[in-house]
C-alpha cells in the first residue's frame, strides 16, 4: 500500500521539544497489517508478520496459553489507521531529504547535523524498540525522542579529568619540546573551554582535530 503521512521532527537533534513543528511529508509503502508481539508491561518484543490481508497475520498468532506463558500479548496493527506506527516499525517509507541544521555557537564556529536520506524522520530521532502498547486504552505509545547519549554533568566532569590529566602532562620532562608545545596548547584548550562554551550544548563543541597522546 501507499498513504501518506506527515511526521514532527524535535526542534533540534539529540531535543525532545516540538514548539517549531518542524515537519516531513513521507509515504508509507508497505504491507497493511502488521502482527507485533509486546511484553505484558506494553514493551514491544517483535515486529513478526507483515501482510495485505488479515487473514494472512492472523494465521501467524500464538493461542492465549502461549502468550500467557510468555508473558506476552499480540496486536495487529492496520497500517491504514496507525500509520506512522507502521512506518517506523517496518522501516517501509519514503521521504524528500530532511535539511540538515546548521547552529552558530557563541565563538563564530558552527555545528551542522546530519539527518539519514532514507531513514532520517522516523528512525533516526526516536530511541529504538521504544514504542509501547497501552493495554488499559488500546493505545499505541510512541516512542521518545532521542537525547544525547552524555548528559552534560557527565561531559564537563570528563572534560576536568582530561585537563587533570594534561596539566600533570604540560609539566613533565618527558616530552620532545614540539611535542610538549602540543600538550600546553591542548590543555590551554581544555581550560578555557568551560567558560567559552558555559552557553552551548556540549554536543555542538568543536574540538580540536588533532588532541595529542600524553
Amino acid at each position: 500500500m501507499r498513504k501518506t503521512f506527515t511526521t514532527v521532527m524535535p526542534d533540534e537533534p539529540y531535543k525532545t521539544t516540538t514548539k517549531k513543528n518542524i515537519t516531513v511529508d513521507c509515504v508509507y509503502i508497505g504491507k497493511r497489517y502488521l502482527l507485533v508481539r509486546f511484553n505484558n508491561d506494553g514493551t514491544i518484543f517483535a515486529l513478526e508478520k507483515q501482510a495485505e490481508t488479515l487473514p494472512e497475520v492472523e494465521m501467524y498468532k500464538l493461542t492465549e496459553q502461549q502468550l500467557a506463558a510468555e508473558k506476552q500479548f499480540q496486536i495487529v496493527i492496520d497500517a491504514e489507521v496507525n500509520t506512522w506506527e507502521a512506518a517506523h516499525l517496518t522501516h517501509e517509507y519514503e521521504h524528500a531529504a530532511v535539511a540538515d541544521p546548521t547552529f552558530t555557537l557563541a565563538d563564530g564556529s558552527t555545528w551542522t547535523y546530519h539527518y539519514d536520506d532514507f531513514h532520517g524522520a522516523l528512525a533516526q530521532p526516536y530511541y529504538t524498540n521504544d514504542m509501547r502498547y497501552d493495554r488499559a486504552t488500546n493505545t499505541l505509545i510512541r516512542p521518545r525522542y532521542r537525547t544525547h547519549a552524555v548528559n552534560k554533568e557527565s561531559f564537563w566532569a570528563n572534560m576536568a579529568d582530561q585537563l587533570k590529566a594534561f596539566e600533570l602532562a604540560a609539566g613533565s620532562t618527558s616530552y620532545l619540546p614540539e611535542k610538549l608545545a602540543e600538550i600546553k596548547a591542548h590543555r590551554d584548550w581544555l581550560k578555557a573551554a568551560p567558560a567559552k562554551y558555559a552557553g552551548e550544548d556540549h554536543w555542538k563543541i568543536p574540538f580540536p582535530t588533532n588532541t595529542p597522546s600524553i
